[in-house]
């Protein structure tokens, strides 16, 4: 299932898919290419307290290959696997997480 339109063209920075600055921001801290795990951490804004956070890896057709999950130190972790856990291949792919009403992207490259 696709969670909308991504900004395909993100450079390695993060975009902010409304063209308004950013509310929220990603950085890969795991390093890229990534070959085992990709590590994002987020900084959201105080308003985002409490409001449901989506985040989730799509490839370069759009289509979503894995769901993340927040956790404590709020931050996503990716085993470049997909959601049957079976791993992806070789490529280009974007997290996006959606917070608050905003929309983040960002891009990841995998090396296997």
């Amino acid at each position: 299932m696709n969670a909308g339109p991504l900004a395909l063209d993100a450079p390695a920075a993060t975009t902010d898919v409304s063209g308004e600055p950013p509310a929220i921001s990603i950085r890969l801290v795991s390093g890229e290419p990534t070959r085992t795990e990709a590590r994002l951490e987020l900084s959201l804004p105080e308003a985002s307290a409490g409001q449901r956070l989506e985040a989730a890896v799509f490839d370069l057709a759009g289509r979503r290959v894995r769901t993340l999950q927040l956790d404590a130190k709020r931050a996503l972790s990716w085993d470049l696997r997909d959601d049957a856990g079976a791993p992806v291949r070789s490529g280009v792919y974007f997290v996006n997480v959606r917070v608050a009403g905003r929309s983040l992207t960002r891009r990841i490259s995998v090396m296997r």
